[in-house]
């Protein structure tokens, strides 16, 4: 019988995140080299893209740590401007502050 060597699960490290119209949102996410970054996307929660070399394969695991880390956020109000979701107690999303 062979001995299983246990995997460790990669984790997405986030850089950055931008949220435009539409549903999309932009992450700079951190390579596991620790040097490169690359843009990850996602349209309502969904990974749609990655500028990693495993971008076109089940091995990138920024597509599936970011979808993650959007199912997890839930917004807290809308913003009184324009109706986006909004986390931040003012009720005013990043698009309306110029972020």
């Amino acid at each position: 019988m062979a001995a299983t060597t246990p995997t460790t699960k990669k984790q997405v490290q986030v850089l950055n995140r931008r949220s435009f119209e539409g549903g999309i949102v932009v992450y700079t996410v951190l390579s596991s080299n620790g040097h490169d970054e690359y843009c990850t996307t996602t349209v309502n929660g969904l990974a749609t893209g990655c500028t990693c070399p495993n971008q076109h394969s089940a091995a990138c695991y920024h597509k599936t740590g970011v979808e993650a880390i959007e199912a997890q956020r839930k917004p807290v109000h809308s913003c009184k401007l324009c109706g986006h979701d909004t986390k931040n107690d003012w009720r005013v999303c990043g698009l309306c502050m110029g972020e």
